[in-house]
């Protein structure tokens, strides 16, 4: 339901004149800071809570150092499955923030190309809904994912919580967000 419920919620708020719908693009520059500072920051705080620092202990008893170093346990992770508040992180991290942003993008890019433009671009559109399928896909088979081989051996590091926080909304819609700028130039069939 998190597919259909995050994305109705998102463009009823701007239907009520909450937000404009392209408030993820009008605030991309602001929102990949405050990932990218707060990604940071969080990883901080997961090695130290790997690590049985700062008051934390850790979730399981897969924690603790490789013995590699203090940057390579940064990057690397302390822990492979964190909880803070009975949350397991690296679900929360990887499918309800980074994700849900990348449904949430096409939906808002399309939106802010639409203001600038004064039509919808057919390429910016398709792109987006191929994008949207692909994520209901996903949210469909999360659990399938929670057990792909890279989230069971991947420790919630730098690598991992950083990438998710950051890489992906930056990443993944780079594409959909270049074309506000500059659209595809298609046109839609007659």
């Amino acid at each position: 339901w998190h597919c259909v419920l995050f994305p109705l919620v998102f463009v009823l708020g701007a239907a009520a004149g909450l937000y404009p719908l392209s408030v993820l693009y009008d605030h991309f520059g602001a929102t990949v800071g405050l990932l990218n500072f707060g990604g940071l920051a969080f990883c901080a705080l997961l090695y130290a809570k790997g690590l049985s620092r700062l008051g934390l202990r850790p979730s399981g008893p897969d924690a603790g150092s490789s013995g590699k170093g203090l940057l390579f346990d940064y990057y690397w992770g302390t822990e492979l499955y964190p909880q803070l508040g009975g949350v397991d992180v690296k679900r929360f991290v990887n499918c309800r923030i980074s994700m849900t942003y990348w449904m949430l993008a096409g939906v808002s890019f399309a939106a802010a190309s639409h203001s600038r433009h004064g039509r919808l671009d057919p390429g910016l559109v398709l792109c987006a809904a191929s994008q949207f399928v692909y994520l209901v896909k996903f949210f469909y088979w999360e659990i399938g994912y929670m057990r792909s081989i890279d989230i069971i051996t991947d420790r919630a590091g730098f690598y991992e919580t950083w990438g998710c926080l950051v890489w992906v909304p930056s990443i993944y819609t780079l594409h959909t967000r270049s074309m506000v700028q500059l659209p595809s130039g298609l046109s839609w069939p007659a």
